[in-house]
């Protein structure tokens, strides 16, 4: 069994993005000492069936020399569905997992990054998520890692022990806490930096499908942290009108909020002042 901990890259219809992500992905040395596992979502219509075909075959050849597998559903599950049922796939076999989409570059140093985290933070059960995105702050780039309160979806790895903790009661539990406690509510919404309440309402109403706010309100409940690096190993090729999810991201006063405030810790690893957080997490409008 490899070293490393496995990879598991989540795939739809954008062949064109997914070349790249690939790609950049085999240039790593350690990707190839690595388990890849690739979660390929069945089409949602006809007219997505030919790119879903397009970007198996391309899996297909370009890791036709790793130790890959390639999981291919029939039917269309939604991405919720893909990354908890893929998740628990590859927790069956493995204890950790590095965790990928089809529009993400992880750039060098990325994949080392995540496994040396992993291990470091292996017996730390108030670390739930290392992550291999940061903010664009000039402030975090002279430390190796900055521990944020709020999870990554943008390249990230976890545990097998901490990611099966998480129950699915925990949603409905938590919307009627907050709803009942507006402290809460607005601790959880970032001090008003980011509407986290209104997406974990609407995903209990079933009005969205938004795996990643599942996980905020698990970590967030038992006062976790998340290992940010100092600069991104990320960079995000699918932000656009054609994306599924994400359509467009702004940083507002990013740099200038952080290198004004004055409560940052240094340290091996800074804590980040939930002012600076709030602010550059809003949304452009």
């Amino acid at each position: 069994m490899s070293q490393y901990a496995p990879i598991a890259l989540f795939v739809y219809n954008r062949p064109n993005e997914t070349k790249l992500v690939i790609e950049h992905l085999c240039k790593d040395d350690i990707a190839r000492k690595s388990k890849i596992y690739v979660f390929s979502d069945g089409p949602k219509n006809k007219e997505d069936e030919g790119k879903v075909e397009s970007v198996r075959d391309l899996i297909k050849h370009v890791f036709s020399d790793f130790d890959y597998e390639l999981i291919e559903n029939l039917d269309n599950k939604g991405l919720q569905d893909q990354i908890q049922n893929g998740i628990g796939y590859v927790f069956e076999r493995h204890d950790s997992i590095i965790v990928l989409e089809d529009d993400l570059l992880l750039k060098d140093g990325g994949l080392i990054f995540l496994n040396e985290e992993l291990v470091i933070n292996s017996t730390n059960k108030t670390v739930f998520q290392i992550s291999a995105f940061q903010f664009p702050v000039k402030a975090f780039q002279k430390f190796k890692t900055v521990l944020l309160p709020n999870i990554s979806t943008w390249g990230w790895a976890t545990w097998k022990d901490r990611w099966n903790l998480i129950n699915n009661n925990e949603l409905g539990d938590f919307v009627n806490l907050f709803e009942k406690n507006q402290w809460i509510k607005y601790k959880f919404n970032l001090f008003g930096g980011y509407p986290y309440s209104g997406l974990a309402t609407k995903e209990l109403k079933g009005l969205i499908q938004t795996w990643g706010i599942r996980y905020l309100i698990h970590v967030f409940l038992n006062k976790g942290v998340i290992v940010y690096p100092g600069s991104s190993y990320i960079e995000n090729i699918g932000i656009g009108i054609n994306a599924t999810h994400t359509k467009e991201i702004g940083w507002q006063q990013v740099e200038r909020v952080a290198s004004e405030n004055k409560k940052i810790k240094t340290g091996k690893n800074v804590t980040l002042n939930t002012l600076i957080l709030s602010m550059f997490l809003k949304r452009s409008r």
